[in-house]
């Protein structure tokens, strides 16, 4: 069980906990430090994102622009993957410690503690598909400006007509610009046991 941490971390991919430290006490709030830090960082990128993708569909398409856009969600991917990490190991040490003579109100803590978080992580993944799916369209509208054109009169005729422009769909591209078939930690019968019924948007 190890963790690679980058000497000099891109900006936007630096966890906010060393987890060479937080390894030294391991243990479930040591996961649980790591995980919160990754996911809010997931989030801080997304929300960075999210605003230069509104600047883009307001003013002229930047190219400079989308490829930052484009590094900052290979940045986030990092972060991902680390937390994937995270997770696995955590879920791991669960495992061996199933059968230990350990306090059962205290798995019951863990176990909880890591089906939120792990929904919430879930969650910020779809938002990753979900982005990495609009800057490539932005991409394309960078490499096709009379498109573009035709696309921003579209969706002004659309507003006036009050109609509601129609959403992306995760599986539309299939050169999403990260790998997200390989984002998630565990497969489909797993997942559908680790969500809880709660506000994912709160991980205080």
């Amino acid at each position: 069980m190890s963790f690679v941490v980058r000497p000099t971390p891109l900006p936007g991919t630096e966890p906010l906990v060393d987890e060479r430290e937080a390894l030294r006490s391991s243990g479930p709030r040591s996961y649980d430090a790591i995980v919160r830090a990754n996911i809010q960082t997931i989030r801080s990128n997304l929300q960075s994102i999210e605003a230069n993708l509104r600047n883009l569909n307001r003013n002229f398409i930047s190219r400079r622009i989308v490829e930052s856009l484009h590094d900052k969600l290979k940045q986030t991917f990092d972060v991902i993957l680390q937390t994937e990490t995270a997770f696995k190991s955590w879920l791991q040490e669960q495992q061996q410690t199933a059968e230990a003579e350990i306090d059962s109100i205290e798995k019951q803590r863990d176990k909880f503690l890591f089906e939120k978080l792990f929904a919430h992580f879930q969650a910020e993944i779809r938002r990753v598909q979900d982005l990495s799916d609009q800057v490539r369209l932005a991409a394309e509208r960078t490499n096709n400006p009379a498109a573009a054109a035709a696309a921003a009169a579209a969706a002004a005729a659309a507003a006036a007509d009050g109609e509601e422009a129609r959403p992306l769909s995760y599986g539309e591209s299939s050169k999403v610009i990260l790998d997200m078939e390989n984002a998630g930690a565990y497969g489909g019968d797993e997942t559908d046991n680790l969500f809880i019924t709660e506000d994912c948007r709160d991980i205080a």
